[in-house]
């Protein structure tokens, strides 16, 4: 799966688990090109949980003289954990990091949905920042009960569960651009599957297509079910719709309405509550009875998001004394070479001036060795001449 070429750059689902996505990885999974890894979501959030809580207690990282900021380590983290995981050689690979992951939900309580989603994307895209995404829809009422069946979770987390997904891939940093739907799947697997793989720009494989000749994770007394019997419209009245925030719908129905598919909704369905504007909130309702395990998990939320806020400040002071301090040892070494380069012209001129010095001391010398015997021969008939002798 990865390797140093394409570990930046995987096929990605985001997807609720139950719409059929282990159908899609079964299906890249068979592609000769691909490497399957799995349901990622969780070491992907963990690790990068970990390092971003580990940051004030580790030393900072450098490049060469470059600071590396917070994000990017984890980045870099998670890349190599793949890396090391999952060795392969193949040209792409896949994973499905789907459903809602445990370390949003330790971070970000149920009405902090636009930091949840911020700190999601985040994390995606400084992880793998040549990502390709896409989606996959199936009726949630469908989803609901297939999870109800397969997992035992209740229907009210349920629902929250699907609103929060249809939150992030809708939310504006989200880079999910495209979708397909599972009853299209279902009816017509190859025309879908080959325009996924041309949007995908990878080559389409008929190999893929035996992903459709089996039931994959069924859920109970499923066994057996054919592809025109998907849905279990039949069961939709099971539902309760008391379990469900109009918040919640309102962000399914956007998401359905992005992609071009509208919801039919079952008659007892029907929204008698203006839709909310914001994240509902868990507010205890005048007269009841505060849960102290919810009052000491709240706490110890609280409590988590000040340290993180505090560490941040520390790190961004200390990211400042780094830039601070690099920025000096450029300018005393800038200085230094200043000096070095002054020291090196002294020395030259030293020199030039220790040759000229030289040079005009042994002109001297030669000027003193060829004037001296002239001037003793002038000296020499002066004194015959005065001495009444006829000069030489």
């Amino acid at each position: 799966m990865p390797n140093e070429s394409n570990i930046e750059s995987p096929i990605q689902l985001v997807a609720f688990g139950r719409s059929g996505t282990s159908l899609i990885s079964n299906v890249f999974e068979r592609h000769p090109d691909f490497r399957f890894v799995g349901e990622t979501a969780n070491l992907i959030f963990g690790s990068w949980d970990a390092v971003e809580f580990s940051a004030g207690g580790i030393p900072q990282l450098f490049d060469g003289s470059y600071w590396v900021s917070e994000d990017e380590r984890a980045g870099r983290v998670i890349r190599q954990t793949f890396l090391t995981c999952f060795p392969d050689d193949k040209k792409y690979w896949f994973h499905k990091p789907i459903g809602v992951p445990t370390a949003v939900m330790s971070k970000f309580d149920r009405s902090r949905w636009d930091e949840a989603g911020e700190w999601y994307w985040k994390v995606m895209r400084t992880s793998f920042p040549h990502a390709k995404y896409f989606t996959l829809l199936r009726h949630p009422c469908d989803v609901v009960l297939s999870a109800q069946s397969y997992w035992g979770h209740d229907e009210g987390g349920l629902w929250w569960a699907l609103g929060f997904i249809a939150y992030l891939l809708t939310h504006p940093a989200s880079p999910v651009r495209y979708a397909i739907h599972f009853d299209e799947l279902t009816e017509s697997k190859q025309d879908v599957l080959q325009r996924l793989f041309a949007y995908l720009q990878v080559p389409f494989d008929a190999e893929s297509l035996g992903a459709f000749d089996t039931i994959h994770a069924p859920a109970q007394g499923r066994d057996d079910l054919s592809r025109h019997t998907a849905t279990r419209r039949n069961e939709w009245s099971r539902l309760n719709p008391a379990f469900v925030q109009p918040f919640y719908l309102e962000q399914i129905d956007r998401l359905f309405d992005q992609f071009g598919y509208a919801l039919e909704w079952p008659d007892h369905f029907v929204k008698v509550h203006p839709v909310q504007d914001s994240p509902p909130e868990d507010e205890v309702q005048d007269g009841d009875s505060e849960d102290p395990y919810q009052v000491i998990d709240q706490l110890n939320k609280t409590i988590e998001r000040l340290h993180i806020e505090y560490r941040e400040k520390l790190r961004v002071q200390e990211r400042k004394f780094h830039t601070d301090s690099a920025d000096l040892k450029q300018w005393v070494g800038k200085l230094e070479e200043g000096k070095a380069w002054l020291e090196q012209q002294w020395q030259s001129w030293k020199a030039t001036a220790e040759v000229q010095q030289s040079r005009i001391a042994e002109l001297e010398k030669q000027q003193v060795a060829k004037t001296t015997p002239q001037r003793n021969h002038r000296l020499l008939r002066l004194a015959r001449k005065l001495a009444g002798l006829k000069p030489k």
